[in-house]
């Protein structure tokens, strides 16, 4: 089992870079604004962040080399939620809607 202090210290590093890392273009400011909310939430606040090709990921487990967690990024003027291989996309209005999402299909999808 994963210690709770793990993924604490793991959203703030991956809050850092994503304000720090990534050029405009990735729109991170709003990936943060979806981050921000993931942390507020019990569900998902114990899950394991991390970042694949700009994008928010979650984890259950710290190896990461599982490929059934959802990803959220902005683009074309959309929140998305996705699956980790980008085949199945959901579009929101905001940031909230799209952890919203997440939050209530986190078994589905994780």
């Amino acid at each position: 089992m994963v210690s709770q202090k793990w993924p604490k210290r793991q959203w703030a590093d991956i809050k850092k870079r994503l304000a720090t890392n990534f050029p405009a273009n990735f729109h991170t400011d709003k990936t943060i604004e979806m981050l921000d909310h993931c942390v507020l939430a019990d569900e998902l606040k114990i899950l394991t962040p991390y970042i694949s090709l700009g994008r928010l990921c979650l984890s259950r487990n710290t190896n990461l080399a599982d490929y059934d967690c959802p990803c959220m990024y902005f683009h074309n003027d959309q929140y998305t939620v996705s699956t980790y291989d980008n085949l199945n996309k959901w579009y929101f209005n905001s940031s909230k809607e799209a952890v919203e999402f997440v939050k209530q299909n986190i078994p589905l999808i994780v």
